[in-house]
This record gives structure tokens, C-alpha cells and sequence, in this order.
């Protein structure tokens, strides 16, 4: 029996039937250099091959009565493979917006609570006769770079033909834990919490002294909850997602960092910041003041990729969409980001971290008096999510049918219900966007107008 971190537990609290806490990571690979046919039949076989090796596939949630405590994991691998591994075919032409017709529909429904919080999914009927496989994963199990390693013990950098898998090991399921357990186990960990209340109280003083310095000096590089009008997405969830994706070219995108002396991600946001300009202009919303971004951004060292859960802080800047030249643009969010790291190593860690272990607190400031706000007033708690991983440089494969794209795909949360996902494989860089359909049901046209904001800044960076 393992006790989820207060990190993974917010991911378990804050789910709802309209608020999905499962991410999705999409793979597409062309099926002519694999060494057999690429059935369901065989991708079937596989996934349960892979069960008994990969820890998270095995996990089911329990639940602490009355949300005493968090949650806790225990082993149950005994699955039901007919839940966990399913098919999908691709409708018409088999293109781009066929398939993400197909991850939304997937999207759309949550993980049930009394399984093991993931599925796979093969999608065939795909043009040039490509096949995805969609990986659906509970965000409380792994985030963006655990969810890449899980992917990655999936594939291969090899084109030769896939090891036969270790012997299966006879696993045992772990038995419930009864209730009484359960709730003399959260009393223990309230006790222990209680001793640790001092602890939080400095991580309440660093942080408050660091933020009163900040805005002594001027610097406002963290930007403030609540300072922004309501978009057309920061409305109340719906259940029914709606993702777009596209590729450009992860070349171009170091060409325009090199160029301008700023980073990757800097120049991911000041492309997903053109996108929404644009759109917003098209509609007539594009308001005065810049869109705020919320920013996940990942603390886990490079050994502990397989520590499966989150490591992940939170920074939130200005995306600067009140400024009209893509440059100017890109340059005012690279000093938004140096200024939201050196603000952040300043506060530190720790208070996010102290509150999240103590989900009362959390659930109260972090979510219940945000949708307070919110629903009371004309001001989103912040705009959007943006955020980007880096992937694998080298090709992958399954079998040796080589990986053609990568796509990802993340929640929305609360009243941020836009969340755009960079993510690079090889020398491509394919970014996701999703939001409700209700909200956002002409999401193409917000994609389109950000790759074409990407092309002007590449344009615009190479004249410069």
C-alpha cells in the first residue's frame, strides 16, 4: 500500500465529471518495417506482456473515507484488459482532424475509479495506412516527463525486432485495506502533519518576505491571479473536449532562439501568445491587457524518471499579447521567464509543496475561494496552461515500425479551460491544443492562427 504525495493526491481531489485529470500522449507509426503485422490482436498481447513490468499499470486507487487523508495505491494485477486496452477506427480520409476527432471522443470520458486509472487505445483507418496508439494516463500516476518514460519503456530506439518479454512474474493482488485501517492510518498522518505546522509557517514567512522584497524592487515578474477579463474558455467545464494539433519544423524553432538569444520554451509561448492574439482579433475579444499563462514546469532530476507521481512547480507570467511585434513579444516573455525563475528560487518550493501535503489548505486557497472569485466576478483566475516537453532525438520504434509523430495532450482545470502542449520528437515539433467544445468549437481555426504566428515570427526573427 503506497500513500499518494500531495502532489498526486490535488490531481485525485480536484477531478470531476466535467474536469478530467488524465493526460494523453499519442504516438503514430507506419507499420511497413514492422517485423509482424501490427494487429490488435498483437498490440493487445503486448500491453498485457507489459504489465507485470511497469508498476503504475498496476495500481488501483483507494480512497479514504470521508477524504480524511490521501489516497493510497495498492497492487491489483489482476485486469480486465477488455476495460484497459480498446480499438478505434479513424471515419473518412483518415487525416489530421479525423484523428483528433478520435483522442477527443477518448478525452471525453474519465478513467473509472475502481480500475487502474489508465487505457490504451489502438486507432487504425488512418491515411497511408498509419496506426496511433493513444496512451490515456491519470495525471496523479505521472506527469509530463514520467508520462514520456512510460512511453518511451513502450517502444524502442531500435528498428531491430522487439526482446522477448522478461517470464512473467506471478503477482499477488493486494487486498483493500478495511476502513478502520484507513481512517486510523489518516489520523496518524493528521497527528504527524500537526508536528510539521511550524514548518509550514516558515515556508509561509520565506515566501511572503521574498514577494514583499519583489514588490519593493518593482519586480512583478510573477504575474497576479485575477488581473485578466474572462476569454471565451475561461467559462465553467464542460465534460466534451475538442484538440487540434499540428507539426512545425523543432529546426526553425532553434533557429528563432538562437536568433533572438532566448529560450525553446520562450519561443513556444510566443507562439501559442500569436495564436491566441490573433484568434482573439479575429472575434474582436483580444482585450488590453496581455493574456496570463499558467506554466508547469518540472523539478524531477534527471535519474528519477521512473519515480512515477509529479515533481513539478508552477510558474505564471504575461504572455504579452498587448504587444504587436512578435519580437518585441518574444523578448518581453524571455524576461518574463528569467524574472518568474529568479522570483520562484527566491520564494522557493517549499510552500506549494507544504500546502498540497496538507490538502485542506490546498483544496481551500488553491481551488474553492479561486472559483469563489471567479464566479462572482469578470476576471479568470489566469488565461490558459502552456507547456512543453522535450522528447526523444532520436527515432523510435515498435517492432521496427518507426514512430512517425508524438502528440500530447493535457487536462484543463478549473475556469484555465485552454491548455496548449508542445512536444518535440526528432527534429519536429508537434503542438496540441485543447479546450471544450462548447467554448472553442472552431479550434482549428486558433491552431491555424498559431502556426501561422510561429511562421511570422520565424520570418521576422531570420530579417532581423
Amino acid at each position: 500500500m503506497r500513500r499518494l504525495a500531495g502532489e498526486d493526491s490535488q490531481f485525485i481531489f480536484q477531478e470531476s465529471r466535467v474536469q478530467h485529470q488524465h493526460t494523453m500522449k499519442i504516438v503514430v507509426v507506419d507499420p511497413a518495417g514492422a517485423h509482424r503485422a501490427l494487429t490488435y490482436e498483437r498490440f493487445r498481447q503486448g500491453i498485457g506482456e507489459m504489465i507485470p513490468h511497469t508498476e503504475p499499470f498496476r495500481w488501483r486507487l483507494v480512497m479514504v473515507p470521508l477524504r480524511l487523508g490521501h489516497p493510497y495505491w495498492i497492487d491489483d494485477p489482476d485486469l480486465d484488459l477488455d476495460y484497459h486496452v480498446q480499438r478505434a477506427r479513424v471515419p473518412g480520409a483518415g487525416g489530421r482532424r479525423e484523428l483528433a476527432e478520435v483522442i477527443s471522443t477518448i478525452a471525453s470520458v474519465g478513467l473509472q475509479r475502481d480500475r487502474p486509472l489508465w487505457q490504451a487505445w489502438m486507432v487504425d483507418g488512418l491515411e497511408g495506412g498509419l496506426i496511433a496508439f493513444v496512451m490515456k494516463v491519470h495525471h496523479a500516476l505521472a506527469d509530463g516527463v514520467s508520462s514520456a518514460q512510460l512511453l518511451l519503456d513502450l517502444l524502442s530506439d531500435s528498428p531491430e525486432p522487439m526482446p522477448e518479454p522478461q517470464p512473467l512474474v506471478l503477482l499477488e493482488r493486494e487486498a483493500p485495506p478495511a476502513r478502520l485501517r484507513l481512517l486510523a492510518s489518516a489520523a496518524g498522518d493528521i497527528g504527524h502533519e500537526v508536528t510539521r505546522l511550524p514548518a509550514l509557517a516558515g515556508s509561509v514567512r520565506r515566501w511572503a518576505s521574498a514577494a514583499s522584497g519583489q514588490r519593493k524592487d518593482r519586480r512583478q515578474d510573477i504575474a497576479r491571479s485575477f488581473t485578466v477579463p474572462k476569454m471565451r474558455w475561461n467559462a465553467p467545464l464542460t465534460p466534451h473536449r475538442w484538440f487540434a494539433y499540428d507539426t512545425i519544423s523543432l529546426t526553425a524553432l532553434k533557429a528563432v532562439k538562437d536568433r533572438l538569444g532566448v529560450t525553446v520554451n520562450d519561443v513556444f509561448l510566443a507562439t501559442v501568445a500569436g495564436g491566441c492574439r490573433r484568434y482573439l482579433q479575429a472575434h474582436g475579444e483580444l482585450p488590453d491587457v496581455g493574456l496570463t499563462v499558467s506554466i508547469p514546469v518540472s523539478t524531477r532530476p534527471p535519474d528519477q524518471t521512473r519515480r512515477w507521481g509529479n515533481r513539478m512547480t508552477t510558474w505564471m507570467i504575461d504572455l504579452a499579447t498587448d504587444i504587436d511585434d512578435p519580437v518585441e513579444r518574444v523578448q518581453a516573455i524571455s524576461a518574463k521567464t528569467l524574472g518568474a525563475r529568479r522570483a520562484r528560487e527566491e520564494r522557493g518550493n517549499a510552500l506549494q509543496h507544504d500546502l498540497m501535503q496538507r490538502w485542506p489548505l490546498w483544496t481551500l486557497l488553491g481551488n474553492w475561494l479561486p472559483r469563489a472569485v471567479v464566479a462572482s466576478g469578470d476576471k479568470a483566475t489566469y488565461s490558459l496552461i502552456a507547456s512543453n516537453v522535450p522528447g526523444p532525438r532520436v527515432p523510435l520504434y515498435a517492432d521496427g515500425a518507426r514512430v512517425t509523430d508524438v502528440i500530447s495532450m493535457g487536462p484543463l482545470v478549473k475556469d484555465l479551460g485552454l491548455n496548449f502542449t508542445g512536444w518535440s520528437y526528432c527534429d519536429n515539433f508537434t503542438i496540441g491544443v485543447v479546450a471544450c467544445h462548447e467554448h472553442v468549437p472552431d479550434i482549428w481555426d486558433l491552431l491555424d492562427a498559431t502556426v501561422d504566428a510561429f511562421d511570422e515570427l520565424t520570418a521576422l526573427a531570420r530579417s532581423r
